[in-house]
C-alpha cells in the first residue's frame, strides 16, 4: 500500500520465496509529497504480519539555473540568458523545453545537453531602475521549473525642460521654476541640475544646483533690476532656457526734518525727473528743485535753509504722480534776502562801465594801426618769399642731376655698342691685320669746339 495524506492506496500482490520479497513499481502521475510503502505478509496458515517497508518523497520539480553577465544594463543593450536544467538529484535534464519570459514576451531557448541560451535586446525606451527576466522548463515527465534574474537598467537624460508658469512679476512679488530632466522613457529623473539666472544687467542673481523635478520659488527683491531676466537650465550637454521681466517701478517716498526735506526712492529704476518744491508764506514766494539723480534704495536731501529765509511756510512738493504738501514748516538760520531795486542798479553799472572801457580800447586801437603794417606782417611776408626761393632753388638742382645722369647712361650705352662692332685684336695671332672700316662720308668738325663731334657724343659734348 501506498499511503499520501491518510488514504492508503493499495498498489500490488507479490508472493514471497524463501523469505524473500522481491516488488517494482513505476510511479504514475500521483501528487507531489510524502509516501510510505508498507507490507501486510500472510501465509498459508493464516498468520499475519504488517510493517512499514520505506518511506520517500514525491516530487515534480526541476532545478533551473540562470544567470546574465551584469546587473547594470544601458537601454538598447543586449542580454544573453544563459543555465543549466538539472533534477532533484542533480543529473542534467536532456529531454526538456525552456522559455524567457520578459515584459510580457515569452520566447524559446536552445538546450542542448541540458544546457540552454538566449539573448535579447532591451528597448530604446525601456523604464529606468529595476528589471526581471524568468526561465521556466519542463520535461517530457511533467516535471518542471522556474527562476527569476534580477537587473537595472540605468536612465539616460535625454530632455531638459525648465517650466515656468508666470512670465513677469514686479519686485517683491515671486516667481516659481521648475527645472525637469526626462530620461529614455520620458520619465523624470530625480538628480541635480544646474540652474543660473542673471538680471537685466547680467550679473547673477542665482547660481546653484537644484533637485529635478521639485520646484523652485525665487523672491524678487525691493530693488531689482527692472527689464528681462534669463534663466538657465543645463545637465550635462542638455540645456534649456527661460525668461520672465521684471516690472520697472518708480515710487519715491518724502520725509522732513526741521527744514530738510529727504526723498527716498523705494523703487526700482533710478529716479531721474526734477522734484519741484514751493515754499510758501502769507508774505513770500520762494521756488527750488531737486535736479540729482536717486539710485533705488538712496536718498537725497534739500536744505530749504539754502533757499528762503527764516520763517514759517507751506511746503509744497510735486511729483508726476502727486503732490504732497507740508504745514508749519520752520525754517530757522535761512538765507538772507536782499533788496532786490539795489542789487539791480549795482549790475546796471557794472555793465555800463564795461561797454564804456571797451569801446575806448577799440578806438585806440584803430588810430594807431589803421595806416601801417606791423612787424608781425612784414615777418610773415619774409617767411613767404624765402619759401618761394628754395622751392625754386630744388627745382632746378633736381632738373640739373637728371640731365647728368642721362648723358652718362647714353654714353656708356654708345661705348659698349662700338665695342661689340670693333672687337680688340687677337694677341696670340699677330700676323693677321685688323681692317678698320672708314666712314663713307667725312666727318664735319664743330667749329665751336675744335674737335670731332657726331651722334649722342656731339649732342653731350655741347654741355
Amino acid at each position: 500500500a501506498n499511503v499520501y495524506g491518510g488514504i492508503k492506496y493499495l498498489l500490488d500482490v507479490a508472493d514471497i520465496n524463501e523469505g524473500q520479497l522481491s516488488f517494482t513499481y513505476i510511479t504514475k502521475p500521483v501528487p507531489t509529497g510524502e509516501y510510505v510503502i508498507e507490507v501486510l505478509a500472510r501465509d498459508s496458515y493464516g498468520n499475519e504480519q504488517r510493517f512499514e517497508a520505506a518511506s520517500y518523497a514525491l516530487t515534480n520539480q526541476l532545478n533551473v539555473i540562470a544567470q546574465i553577465p551584469r546587473t547594470e544594463y544601458l537601454p538598447g543593450e543586449a542580454i544573453k540568458v544563459t543555465g543549466e536544467l538539472k533534477n532533484v538529484e542533480g543529473e542534467m535534464v536532456t529531454a526538456a523545453t525552456a522559455y524567457v519570459s520578459f515584459e510580457g514576451t515569452e520566447s524559446a531557448a536552445k538546450i542542448k545537453n541540458g544546457r540552454f541560451e538566449y539573448e535579447f535586446k532591451l528597448a530604446d525606451a525601456i523604464k529606468s531602475g529595476r528589471h526581471s527576466v524568468t526561465v521556466s522548463a519542463s520535461d517530457e515527465l511533467g516535471n518542471s521549473g522556474a527562476v527569476s534574474v534580477l537587473f537595472s537598467v540605468t536612465p539616460v537624460a535625454t530632455r531638459l525642460e525648465l517650466e515656468m508658469p508666470k512670465t513677469s512679476a514686479s519686485p517683491l512679488e515671486s516667481i516659481d521654476l521648475t527645472p525637469k530632466l526626462f530620461d529614455q522613457a520620458n520619465d523624470v529623473m530625480g538628480v541635480l541640475v544646474n540652474i543660473e539666472m542673471k538680471d537685466a544687467n547680467g550679473d547673477a542673481a542665482v547660481s546653484n544646483q537644484y533637485e529635478s523635478g521639485k520646484k523652485l520659488r525665487y523672491n524678487v527683491g525691493q530693488y531689482a533690476v527692472p527689464g528681462d531676466w534669463k534663466v538657465k537650465a543645463s545637465y550635462g550637454r542638455l540645456k534649456s532656457e527661460s525668461a520672465f521681466t521684471v516690472a520697472e517701478v518708480k515710487e519715491l517716498q518724502i520725509g522732513i526734518s526741521g527744514a530738510v526735506l529727504t526723498f527716498t526712492n523705494t523703487g526700482n529704476a533710478r529716479w531721474r525727473d526734477d522734484i519741484a518744491v514751493s515754499i510758501d508764506s502769507a508774505e513770500q514766494h520762494f521756488k527750488d528743485a531737486m535736479r540729482d539723480s536717486i539710485k533705488p534704495g538712496a536718498s537725497g536731501q534739500l536744505d530749504l535753509g539754502e533757499t528762503a529765509p527764516s520763517g514759517t511756510y507751506t511746503v509744497s512738493v510735486a511729483l508726476p504722480d502727486r503732490t504732497e504738501t507740508f504745514e508749519n514748516v520752520a525754517v530757522a538760520n535761512g538765507k538772507k534776502v536782499y533788496n532786490l531795486d539795489f542789487v539791480y542798479a549795482v549790475m546796471l553799472l557794472v555793465v555800463v562801465g564795461l561797454i564804456a572801457y571797451e569801446l575806448t580800447v577799440l578806438l585806440h586801437k584803430s588810430r594807431h594801426n589803421k595806416y601801417r603794417i606791423g612787424n608781425d606782417d612784414l615777418h610773415r611776408l619774409a617767411r613767404h618769399a624765402q619759401k618761394k626761393w628754395d622751392e625754386k632753388s630744388y627745382e632746378a638742382t633736381e632738373k640739373a642731376k637728371m640731365i647728368e645722369d642721362y648723358k652718362r647712361m647714353t654714353l656708356e650705352e654708345i661705348k659698349r655698342t662700338e665695342e661689340k662692332m670693333n672687337p680688340p685684336y687677337p694677341a696670340d695671332k699677330p700676323w693677321r691685320r685688323r681692317v678698320e672700316r672708314k666712314p663713307s662720308s667725312p666727318q664735319k668738325k664743330d667749329e665751336g669746339k675744335g674737335g670731332d663731334m657726331s651722334g649722342a657724343a656731339g649732342f653731350f659734348g655741347a654741355f
